[in-house]
């Protein structure tokens, strides 16, 4: 297509470039935002309230899949001398160990269940474990059931937290689960009420919780819907970049034909400008280029094109507004900060009150529809556009008007006007040449 290099058409070779490119990222960020709202949203049922360990798990139970991180008031009597290191396990990027010591559950003799009290760099500088009784709470766990299998029985580091590999070093029942203590659990919380009389942190840090809760299916789906919805953009921005190439070529090529056949009648050829020689005038070939463009799909009188044109428009302009100044006011002005761009809002609604959550929902499943409806307004008012011959600056400027509250009204209007006039001249031409004798 030697046609579509000449330098007529790179900007709309840019344009179509640079909006594949920001669909695709914008469509990457909101993959990632899906991501971190699935992670938060597992990382708030870590934060619930704790329950009794046995309203969980018994002894003999078999893991609840349901409850992975689930907060668990634990008490029992430390089993000391059966304290291991887990490696391979990392904190703030750093390699080091779990260190891990089981919790005999009620009597000092009953089954046990792992704890992991903390990370440290070195097993060496490890503080001694706790002894005496314990009561505190902690994440729960499902045992990690690998085949990486403990290669050295003979000391106390373990490649992970396997229920095979543990019973070698405890002498009671271990409980098909362990917990990891929680840092993030205020003792008022607790529902028993009552302080840790021995909670075995000191002088580690935090062990990292390893395994998140399972999030609902629906979590952050409208992150996800944004996501495809920015890629499908890209997808259509290529569709039509494909149509207007394609449209262009046989456009180009219809106007050489017309041009050589009108010179050719005329007896004359084309002078430079596109100016012709002879006494017959023809059309310049800008002229031409635009007499074949437009080709309106009108039947009884209706245009068609631009028929769907407006009602997409009107449709995507009015959802524009509730959207942007309904929707996004309520949903998002508590004071707070925006999208992770606006540090702060005007308090117009307050957190987690009714009107928020209206907001909410109106940002949304309406964002969303939008979204699919204006794929459909970009492709009426493209087709139009083609059919009308409207030049690059006034088709951007109408399909850019449309992303603009209110202003794609004015848009609209606009677009409806220039159809009207170019339908009145091309009525008048018409009957000009109907009356030559």
């Amino acid at each position: 297509m030697p046609t579509l290099l000449a330098p007529r058409y790179w900007g709309a070779h840019l344009l179509a470039l640079g909006a594949v490119s920001v669909t695709v990222l914008l469509g990457l960020w909101q993959l990632e935002s899906w991501q971190a709202v699935r992670e938060d949203s597992a990382a708030d049922l870590t934060r619930e309230q704790p329950e009794p360990l046995a309203a969980v798990i018994g002894p003999d139970d078999p893991f609840p899949g349901e409850d992975v991180g689930q907060p668990v008031v634990v008490a029992g009597t430390w089993l000391p001398e059966s304290t291991v290191y887990v490696s391979g396990r990392e904190s703030d990027g750093r390699d080091g160990y779990w260190v891990v010591t089981p919790l005999a559950i009620g009597e000092p003799d009953g089954p046990a269940l792992p704890i992991v009290r903390g990370w440290t760099a070195d097993v060496e500088t490890a503080p001694a474990p706790p002894t005496g009784t314990a009561e505190l709470v902690a994440w729960l766990q499902p045992t990690e059931g690998t085949n990486v299998a403990d290669e050295d029985r003979t000391d106390d580091i373990l490649p992970q937290v396997r229920t095979a590999d543990l019973i070698q070093h405890v002498d009671q029942d271990l409980y098909g689960a362990y917990a990891i203590v929680a840092d993030e659990v205020a003792p008022g919380d607790w529902p028993t009420g009552a302080a840790a009389t021995n909670d075995g942190t000191a002088g580690l840090e935090p062990a990292e919780l390893d395994q998140l809760p399972t999030t609902a299916a629906f979590s952050g789906l409208r992150n996800f819907l944004y996501a495809l919805e920015w890629f499908m953009f890209g997808g259509f921005v290529v569709f039509l970049w494909w149509r207007w190439a394609r449209d262009t070529v046989a456009l180009e090529r219809r106007v050489a034909e017309e041009v050589a056949a009108g010179a050719a009648a005329d007896g004359s050829s084309v002078a430079a400008g596109g100016a012709v020689a002879g006494t017959t005038t023809l059309l310049a070939p800008a002229e031409v280029r635009r007499s074949l463009a437009r080709r309106r799909g009108s039947v009884g009188g209706v245009n068609r094109p631009l028929l769907a044109y407006r009602v997409m428009a009107y449709i995507v302009g009015v959802l524009l507004i509730v959207l942007c100044l309904i929707g996004v006011p309520l949903g998002n002005f508590d004071g707070s900060s925006m999208w992770g761009i606006f540090p702060s809002t005007p308090e117009l609604v307050s957190p987690g009150s009714g009107w928020q959550e209206f907001g909410e929902a109106i940002s949304g499943y309406l964002g969303v529809a939008h979204g699919w409806l204006y794929m459909i307004f970009l492709g009426s008012a493209f087709f139009l556009a083609r059919r009308e011959g409207w030049e690059p600056t006034f088709t951007i400027v109408t399909l850019l008007c449309g992303t603009i509250p209110v202003l794609s009204f004015w848009a609209e209007h606009r677009a409806v006007q220039r159809v009207r006039a170019d339908e009145a001249a091309d009525l008048a031409e018409a009957q000009a040449a109907g009356a030559q004798p």
